[in-house]
C-alpha cells in the first residue's frame, strides 16, 4: 500500500485465508475514518465529512453457494444494526438478472435468490452505472468466454436521500480479470434555466385562482385557438413570477409551522386555541408537500395516505437516476461523457434514422395505384367527420391524467380541471375550432422529445426510446380522434393485427409464436424444412425502409 501512496496507519487489512484472498480498506490523509467492525468478507468503515457520517461496508462475497448464503445472512443482521447511511460495495460473486452474464453455461436464477433477498430486505437500492456493464471476465477467446456483473453498489434508502447523484463507474479491465469500480455521489450537472411546470399545489390556491380569473377576463382577439395560446402564455409568466416568491414552498412553510409550534408548547399552560389552527395549517402543508412529491415521481396507482412523502421522494430519486445518460458509445467505441458530445450523438442518430434512403422515386403514388378495397363505408366516415359536441371535449379533458408529464407550455391536466369553470368555455372553442377548420395553431403543435432507456445501463442510442411530451390541448384533440378511430378499427384491420385493437390482444400472437417456435425446434421427418427469420425494422415509423 505504501507504493500505492496510504500509510499504514491508514490501512486496514483482513489477513488471507488458504486460497482465499485478504481485504484491505485504505484512505487518504485527513479524512476522518474508523474500522469498526471487520470479519473474513468484510470491514466496516464509518467516515465523518463534512457533519455528515456514513459506513461504508466493503465485501468480498463466496462464490459458494452454501458459504454465500451464510455471508449475506450475516451481512443482513449487521447492516440492519445500522443507524447511519450505508452502502455495501464490493464483489459478490454472483449476478441477479440473466442480462448480467453473457456466455457459458445458462444463467442459473437459483443462485440469485440469496443476494435478491438480502436485496429485498433491507431495501437497498442499485444507483446504476457508468460504463460497460460486464465487470468481470474469464479473459478467454471465442465460445468459452464468459462475462458477468459480478461488482455492484448498494445503497441503503438513507444514503439515497442523503447522496441523490449517487453513481458507480466501472473502469477498464486492461489486464485484469475484474474491472474497478469508483463509487461518486457528484456527476456532471448540467446547469439550466429551470422550466415552467404547473404545481399541483397551486389548484387550491386562491391568489392562483384570482391570476387565472384576470387573465381570462382580458380580451383578446383572435382565433379560439390564438386566445387560449395568448392565456395560457400570459398565465405562464405570471405564474412563474409569483412562484419564485417562494410562497408556495410547503417544506419551508412546515418547517416554520413545526417552530412556531414547539415555541408555544414551551410555554406552560399550553395555549391550546393557538395551537390548533396551526396544526390544522401544518397537516395543510403535510398533504401539499405529498402532493408536490406524488407529482413528480409519477406515481398514479397509490392514492393519498398518511404522509406518503418519503415513498414519493425515494421514487422521484430513483426515476430521476435511471433516466440519466451518463454517458454514450459512439461508432468508434469511445466513452463520450460531456453533454455537448451525447447532444451531437443523438442528433446524428436521429437525422439517419428519420431520412429517407429510398431510392426508387415516390412511393405514395406507387401506393395510389394499387388495388386496395374500400373499407370504410359512407356510414363510418359519417361516425368519423360528426361534429364534435362540448361535451366531447369536457369528457375528454376530465378521463385524461391529471399529473401526466406536461409539454413546452408546462400546463398539466390538473390545471384545466381545476379551473375548468374559468377556462372550460376557451378550451371547447379552441378543440371545436380544429375539428371544423382542420387547422392548429403551429404553437400548440410543439412537442418535447425525451428519450426513456430501455436497459438498465444504457451504452448507445438503440438502447433509448423516444416519447413525445405534447401539450394537453394537442392530447385532447388526437384523444378524441383516436376514440372515434378505434371503433372502426376492428372492421379495417385484418385479424392478424392484434396489437392496439380493442377487444384484441397481442398476447393471442405471443402465443402463436411461441406455438411456431416449438414446431420448428420438433420437426425433425419430412424433405422440407422451415426456417424462421427475425427482421429488426428501424425505419418503421411514418415509413418502412
Amino acid at each position: 500500500m505504501r507504493g500505492l501512496g496510504f500509510h499504514q496507519s491508514h490501512c486496514f487489512f483482513v489477513d488471507a485465508v488458504d486460497a482465499s484472498g485478504g481485504l484491505v480498506v485504505a484512505w487518504s490523509p485527513g479524512v476522518d475514518a474508523s474500522v469498526f467492525f471487520h470479519s473474513n468478507f468484510c470491514i466496516c468503515t464509518k467516515i465523518n465529512e463534512n457533519g455528515l457520517s456514513y459506513v461504508v461496508v466493503s465485501v468480498y462475497i463466496s462464490c459458494n453457494i452454501a458459504t454465500r448464503d451464510e455471508q449475506l445472512s450475516q451481512l443482513r443482521d449487521l447492516c440492519n444494526s445500522i443507524q447511519l447511511a450505508y452502502v455495501v460495495i464490493g464483489d459478490f460473486n454472483t449476478t441477479l438478472h440473466e442480462s448480467e452474464k453473457d456466455g457459458g453455461n445458462a444463467w442459473n436464477a437459483v443462485q440469485s435468490f440469496s443476494l435478491r433477498d438480502f436485496i429485498l430486505d433491507l431495501g437497498l437500492h442499485d444507483p446504476g452505472f457508468q460504463g460497460d456493464q460486464f465487470t468481470w471476465t474469464n479473459r478467454r477467446m471465442g465460445d468459452a468466454c464468459i462475462r458477468e456483473r459480478l461488482d455492484r453498489a448498494l445503497c441503503s434508502q438513507i444514503w439515497i436521500t442523503q447522496f441523490p447523484e449517487t453513481l458507480v463507474k466501472h473502469f477498464t479491465d486492461q489486464g485484469l480479470d475484474h474491472r474497478a469500480i469508483l463509487l461518486s455521489d457528484q456527476p456532471y450537472r448540467r446547469h439550466c434555466r429551470p422550466l415552467f411546470r404547473f404545481d399541483a399545489r397551486w389548484a387550491d390556491n386562491p391568489e392562483v385562482r384570482a391570476m387565472v380569473d384576470y387573465v381570462w377576463k382580458e380580451e383578446i382577439q383572435g382565433t379560439p385557438m390564438f386566445q387560449l395560446w395568448e392565456r395560457l402564455k400570459k398565465l405562464r409568466h405570471l405564474l412563474y413570477d409569483w412562484s419564485r416568491a417562494g410562497t408556495t414552498n410547503s417544506l419551508r412553510n412546515i418547517r416554520t409551522l413545526q417552530a412556531e409550534i414547539d415555541q408555544i408548547k414551551l410555554i406552560h399552560p399550553v395555549d391550546w386555541e393557538a395551537v390548533r389552527p396551526l396544526e390544522t395549517e401544518l397537516n395543510r402543508q403535510w398533504e401539499a408537500e405529498e402532493i408536490y412529491w406524488q407529482q413528480k415521481s409519477r406515481v398514479n396507482w397509490l392514492k393519498k395516505g398518511d404522509q406518503n412523502t418519503s415513498y414519493f421522494h425515494t421514487v422521484t430519486r430513483t426515476r430521476r437516476k435511471k433516466n440519466f445518460v451518463a454517458g454514450l458509445l459512439n461508432d468508434s467505441g469511445d466513452w463520450i461523457t460531456d453533454e455537448a458530445g451525447k447532444a451531437s450523438l443523438a442528433n446524428s442518430f436521429y437525422q439517419h434514422l428519420f431520412t429517407s434512403e429510398n431510392r426508387v422515386g415516390n412511393m405514395n403514388d406507387r401506393v395510389a395505384n394499387l388495388p386496395i378495397a374500400r373499407s370504410v363505408s359512407p356510414e363510418m366516415n359519417a361516425a368519423l367527420t360528426a361534429t364534435v359536441q362540448p361535451c366531447d371535449v369536457r369528457r375528454t379533458v376530465f378521463a385524461m391524467g391529471s399529473i401526466k408529464a406536461p409539454g413546452s407550455d408546462g400546463f398539466t391536466g390538473k390545471f384545466f380541471k381545476a379551473f375548468w369553470d374559468i377556462v372550460g368555455e376557451s378550451v371547447i372553442n379552441a378543440v371545436c375550432s380544429f375539428f371544423s377548420t382542420s387547422k392548429i395553431l403551429r404553437s400548440f403543435n410543439h412537442t418535447w422529445l425525451t428519450l426513456i432507456p430501455k436497459v438498465d445501463a444504457v451504452e448507445n442510442m438503440r438502447q433509448l426510446r423516444p416519447i413525445s411530451l405534447c401539450q394537453f390541448i394537442y392530447k385532447v384533440i388526437t384523444k378524441i380522434m383516436a376514440e372515434r378511430l378505434a371503433e372502426l378499427l376492428p372492421n379495417i384491420v385484418s385479424e392478424g393485427q392484434n396489437a392496439f385493437i380493442k377487444e384484441r390482444q397481442i398476447v393471442d400472437n405471443v402465443l402463436l409464436g411461441h406455438e411456431l417456435m416449438h414446431y420448428l425446434k420438433i420437426k425433425n421427418q419430412g424433405k422440407k424444412g422451415y426456417m424462421a427469420l427475425k427482421v429488426d425494422m428501424e425505419k418503421a415509423y411514418d415509413r418502412v425502409e
